[in-house]
Formats: structure tokens, C-alpha cells, sequence
């Protein structure tokens, strides 16, 4: 296994990604061809119109500022540089025959052809954006995070690059509406996930200081997209907050929250009507990225001991825990989930960070298999045909 000490670990702050070292790579330099790839740096399967028929998972590694490809063949053959992206990349996700990737040293938006692996456009977001999530309006535009220039944007993908690319842009609240420890040295938003249902925009502000400490409780802001406007700043019970994902059925959504990072995270549960608090889960440990699988069970990634925690909501009972990615740390080694991902035939898929690994396995943690990827996998994107 390949191991990854703690000083390259000092990329990771506060247990998520926002910002990393790096020199960054050129979007615009061709792809090695990958390991055990075809020429194009892809897998070879037999012919097809999908491009991604034969994939597993796409995986983009945060360090290595490259794509990895996990074949779904028997050996589960993995290619690694199959495309370079930007500084720091944080988050994968397909929209249409493209695959977008935000880059969030780069402040940029990339948008590559997964038949190619070549990058077709790469927009500016805006000097010290950081992009972190993004999820799409429903209307065409994507609404991004920018954690450290405290906006919210609506974005358009296929603008061309002369064009108009930031279609809006939202300051975060801040000062006294985060309802600061001490009112006076205000934290600043710095918000993290983001869902949207329906016309509305689910924001999660971490809202800390100048010291990337708490300043105060984390809030869920609620945007009214028709209107581009702040409908709601809800305080939330918890520190931290990180992910947000919507639950099966689409009426309600749950927040990570990692607190103090000392193992009493949480799980706040929402309505998506309004964004009204329903209740919270101490699930422990520090929960980021989450997914729900195919039976309704919540799994989140925990930025302490690198186990997927594991939440039933239909019975209200916290599962134990499954450890894939344990610290090393005589060794040198922080080992983390940076993501998770369910697909519809019930199996899991998670991110190890440190150890450079993609583990998955069904729903009962039942015959785990490992692959080796690129430095510091930190995004996932599961093809499940």
C-alpha cells in the first residue's frame, strides 16, 4: 500500500478539502495515456456509443491534480492520468456527454469529454473563489460555493469563453447575522455544500474565523433561485456543517456536521419545504461527505478515523461503523474519506485519501475490494449503468 505522510497531509485543513499545495498542471497538456489503458487513455471493452460503458467510477485524485478510470471488468483495471485538471480539484460530476470538475486553487470550472479525455473549456470563477460544490439549478446553470470569497454563483457551462460565464453572483451573510461567539471578531461564512430542490438553493455555511476555527454555529441559508434572493438563514444546533444530501423521496435532506473535529459530529435532518430544523443525530466521530444506498441507509465519510459511518433513519438507529481507511500515524499516515457514493445495485464506494485507495463493497460491508488510484483521491463519480 502506498502510504502518504503527514507532511503532504498538511493539503488537508480542518479535515476537508479547501485548499492544497501543488504546482498545478496545464489543463491543456495531453493525457499520458494511463496504466493498463487504451491509447486514449481509456478502457478497452468493445465497441459502444458510451464512452463510459466500461467504467466503474471516475475518479479524481486532489493531489495528483489527474482522473483515474476504475474499469468494471472482472480485475477492476485501474488508469491512472487519463486527463490533468486544475489545482487542488474538489468535486466530479456529469452533466449531459461532458464531465465537469471544480478546481478550487484554480478557481476555475473545467469541462472535459470523457470520450477523449481532453479538456473542451475552462472558465475563471473569479480571483480567490475556491470553488467547493456545485449542483445544477434545473434550468441549465450550475450554483457553485466559493468557500474562501464567501459568494454563491450561478454558473453557465456552456457559455462560450469569450461569453459570460458567472451569470450572478450572492454575498454571503456575515458580521452579526452568523451570530458570532464574540461579537467582536465575526466569522465568515465559508460556505461548503450546496443542494437545490425545487427553486431553492440549500447552502451550508461552516461560518469560521480568521483562524479557519468556529466562530459561532454553523447555518443553513436557503436561496430562492426564481428570484436569486435569501429566503431563510437558519442557525444550526451543530459546528462545522459540511455536506448536504437529499434523502430518498425528496422531502427532506441531512447536514453533516464534523464540530469540533473530536468525534461528537452530527447529523442534522431538514425539510426542504423551508429548510425547518426536524432533529439531529449525534452520530460521532467527524462526518463529511454523505450518500444514502439503495435500503435508505445514510453513509458518511468520517474525517477522524477514516470509517464510513452509518445511519438507518426509517428506524432511527445509528449502525456501527465500517473502518476502510486506518491512520498509520507511527508511520506517518492521516488517512481519511474524502468521499462516498452508493449506486443502485447497492454497493459503496468510498475515497481514502492518505492511502491513495477506492474500496467498495455491498451494503452489508461484505467482501471489500481495494484499488490503487492517483494522490489523495478526493471526488468520486460512479457510473451506474
Amino acid at each position: 500500500m502506498k502510504q502518504k505522510t503527514l507532511a503532504v497531509g498538511c493539503c488537508v485543513f480542518l479535515g476537508f478539502l479547501t485548499l492544497a499545495c501543488g504546482s498545478g498542471t496545464d489543463p491543456d497538456v495531453q493525457p499520458d495515456g494511463g496504466q493498463d489503458g487504451g491509447e486514449d487513455g481509456g478502457l478497452d471493452g468493445g465497441e459502444t456509443d458510451d464512452p463510459l460503458a466500461n467504467i466503474r467510477a471516475v475518479v479524481v485524485n486532489s493531489l495528483g491534480e489527474d482522473i483515474s478510470l476504475i474499469g468494471n471488468d472482472e480485475e477492476s483495471t485501474v488508469s491512472l492520468g487519463v486527463a490533468s485538471l486544475g489545482q487542488a480539484p474538489n468535486q466530479i460530476m456529469a452533466r449531459g456527454s461532458e464531465i465537469l470538475v471544480l478546481n478550487s486553487t484554480s478557481n476555475s470550472l473545467q469541462v472535459l469529454d470523457p470520450e477523449t479525455w481532453q479538456t473542451l473549456r475552462e472558465y475563471g470563477l473569479g480571483e480567490g473563489c475556491s470553488p467547493f460544490w456545485m449542483a445544477e439549478d434545473g434550468e441549465g446553470a450550475l450554483v457553485v460555493t466559493c468557500f474562501q470569497s464567501n459568494e454563491l454563483l450561478r454558473v453557465n457551462p456552456e457559455a462560450a469563453m469569450d461569453g459570460q460565464v458567472v451569470v450572478e453572483r450572492m454575498d454571503m451573510p456575515a458580521g452579526s447575522e452568523l451570530s458570532p461567539d464574540d461579537p467582536g471578531a465575526p466569522g465568515f461564512a465559508r460556505p461548503q455544500g450546496v443542494l437545490v430542490s425545487g427553486h431553492r438553493a440549500f447552502v451550508t455555511l461552516t461560518n469560521l474565523g480568521a483562524n479557519y476555527f468556529a466562530a459561532g454555529p454553523g447555518h443553513l441559508l436557503v436561496v430562492d433561485l426564481s428570484s436569486w434572493t435569501q429566503d431563510r438563514l437558519e442557525p444550526l444546533p451543530s459546528l462545522n456543517p459540511v455536506s448536504i444530501a437529499a434523502a430518498p423521496g425528496g422531502q427532506e435532506a441531512w447536514i453533516s456536521c464534523a464540530s469540533f473535529y473530536d468525534g461528537s459530529g452530527t447529523l442534522e435532518r431538514i425539510s426542504l419545504e423551508r429548510g425547518d430544523l426536524l432533529g439531529s443525530v449525534a452520530i460521532g466521530g467527524a462526518p463529511g461527505k454523505m450518500a444514502f444506498d439503495s435500503q435508505g441507509i445514510l453513509w458518511a465519510g468520517d474525517s477522524l478515523e477514516g470509517q464510513l459511518l452509518r445511519y438507518d433513519p426509517a428506524n432511527t438507529t445509528i449502525l456501527d461503523p465500517v473502518l476502510l481507511c486506518p491512520s498509520n500515524y507511527e508511520e506517518g499516515l492521516y488517512n481519511f474519506i474524502a468521499d462516498v457514493q452508493c449506486d443502485a445495485r447497492g454497493q459503496v464506494m468510498a475515497a481514502c485519501f492518505g492511502s491513495d485507495e477506492i474500496a467498495w463493497f455491498d451494503g452489508e460491508a461484505q467482501d471489500i475490494t481495494r484499488v490503487l488510484v492517483g494522490d489523495g483521491p478526493t471526488s468520486l463519480l460512479l457510473i451506474d449503468r
